[in-house]
C-alpha cells in the first residue's frame, strides 16, 4: 500500500456526518485483467494514506461502499501494477471513475463540484509541468551551446511563464473559498515557496467558516502562527532609523527592484571583509535594480567610526543606525544575533534569500535581475 502521499501538504481527516450507506464509488477500468486487487485509501494523521478497502476488478468493474466516508474527505484509488493514484473526494453523492492505467491523469471522475475542481487543479498543474519541462529542456540546449543570450531569453520566457502559471493557480484557489480545493493549491503553492506568509493569511481570512473549520483548515491557522517575520517567503518587516545625516529612512519606501539589508558593524571584521564583495555588485548592478540599505550595529559613540568605515569601504548606498550596539532596535527586530546577517527583497518586501555571500550573492542577483528585467 501507499505510505506517503507527499504531493499533499497538509494533514486529512475525518469528520463526521450523517449516514451514507447508499453512497458509492462505481469504477471502469480498461485493458486490466480480471481479479486485480484495487485500494481505496483516504489520508491519515500523519499525511500518509490508511487503507480502508480492498476489491477485485470483475468484468473490468468495480465498487466501494463509502459509508464510512466523511465532507470532503480526500481519498486514493491504486490498482496492483499500475504506478501512480486516483484521487477523489467524498461529497454525499455516488463517484462514478473511468480510469485509464497507461494514462492515470486522463482518467475520468464524474461527480461534484469539489471532484471538478480537484480535476481542474490536476490538469492545470500537468499542464504547467510540462510546460516548465519544455523550457528547462531549452535552457539545457542553450548552456550545451554556450550561448549566453539564448540562455539569458530562456530564462526570462520561462519565469514570465511561470509567474503568469502561478498567478492563474492562485486566482483558481481565491475563486474557491468554500471548497477544500482551495485549501489543497495553497498547500501545495506553500510547499514549493510559491506563496508568501501575507498570501496564505488572506486566503485563509477569505474561506469559508466550513473550510476554516476543517482539520486542513485548523492546519493552515497554525501554519500561519508558525510562520517566521523573516522566513523565506515572507514580507520582510517594515522599519524606520536615522541615517548618517540625520534623515529618517523607512525601509518599505525604499525598495527597489532588488534590495539588500545588510547587518553590519565598523568593528565587525568579517563583515568588513566582505563589504567589497557587496560593493562591486552592487557597482554592477545598481542601474538594473539593485538597492543596499545597511544597518550598523555601532555603539552610541562610535558614530564617527561608523561614518568613517562608511567612507572607507566606499558603501555608497542608504545607512541606518540607531547606534545601540546588540539592542539595536531593527536587528531586535529581525532577531539578529550575529552578523554579519542579510536579507535579499523583491520590490514587494518579500524576503527571497537571505545570508548569501561571495560569489552565491552575485550569482542570486544576476539571475533574479535578468529574470525580472
Amino acid at each position: 500500500m501507499i505510505n506517503k502521499i507527499g504531493f499533499f501538504a497538509f494533514v486529512f481527516v475525518l469528520i463526521s456526518c450523517g449516514s451514507n450507506d447508499e453512497i458509492k464509488i462505481i469504477g471502469n477500468v480498461e485493458g486490466i485483467e480480471d481479479g486485480t486487487k484495487v485500494y481505496r485509501s483516504t489520508m491519515g494523521e500523519q499525511n500518509n494514506a490508511v487503507p480502508q478497502d480492498t476489491v477485485e476488478l470483475k468484468n473490468g468493474k468495480f465498487e466501494f461502499n463509502l459509508k464510512d466516508s466523511s465532507p470532503q474527505e480526500l481519498g486514493v484509488i491504486r490498482l496492483d501494477d499500475v504506478n501512480g493514484n486516483v484521487f477523489y473526494i467524498y461529497e454525499d453523492q455516488n463517484i462514478e471513475m473511468k480510469i485509464y492505467p497507461d494514462s492515470l491523469n486522463t482518467s475520468e471522475i464524474n461527480a461534484g463540484k469539489n471532484n471538478e475542481l480537484m480535476q481542474e487543479y490536476l490538469a492545470l498543474m500537468g499542464d504547467y509541468r510540462q510546460n516548465m519541462l519544455g523550457y528547462q529542456n531549452q535552457l539545457r540546449a542553450a548552456t550545451v551551446k554556450e550561448n549566453r543570450s539564448e540562455v539569458g531569453a530562456v530564462r526570462k520566457e520561462m519565469k514570465a511563464y511561470e509567474n503568469k502559471q502561478m498567478k492563474s493557480i492562485k486566482e483558481f484557489a481565491d475563486q474557491n473559498p468554500e471548497s477544500i480545493v482551495g485549501m489543497i493549491v495553497y498547500s501545495d503553492l506553500l510547499n514549493q515557496k510559491k506563496v508568501n506568509n501575507k498570501e496564505l493569511k488572506e486566503f485563509y481570512d477569505n474561506s469559508s467558516n466550513e473550510v476554516k473549520e476543517h482539520v486542513m483548515g485548523k492546519m493552515m491557522k497554525n501554519k500561519i502562527a508558525q510562520f517566521n517575520a523573516t522566513d523565506i517567503g515572507a514580507v520582510a518587516p517594515d522599519f524606520k532609523g536615522p541615517t548618517p545625516d540625520g534623515e529618517e529612512l523607512q525601509l518599505h519606501q525604499s525598495l527597489q527592484k532588488l534590495t539588500l539589508v545588510d547587518f553590519w558593524a565598523s568593528w565587525c571584521k568579517p563583515c568588513r571583509m566582505e563589504n567589497p564583495n557587496i560593493v562591486s555588485i552592487y557597482n554592477d548592478y545598481k542601474d538594473q535594480g539593485f538597492h543596499v540599505i545597511g544597518v550598523s550595529l555601532d555603539r552610541q559613540n562610535q558614530e564617527q567610526k561608523w561614518i568613517e568605515a562608511i567612507e572607507k569601504d566606499q558603501l555608497n548606498w542608504d545607512h541606518v543606525s540607531h547606534l545601540k550596539f546588540w539592542k539595536e532596535p531593527i536587528a531586535v527586530q529581525y532577531g539578529v544575533r550575529s552578523i554579519p546577517q542579510a536579507y535579499l527583497l523583491d520590490e514587494d518586501g518579500v524576503i527571497i534569500a537571505k545570508n548569501l555571500r561571495g560569489n552565491q550573492l552575485r550569482q542570486k542577483v544576476a539571475e533574479y535581475l535578468e529574470e525580472n528585467q
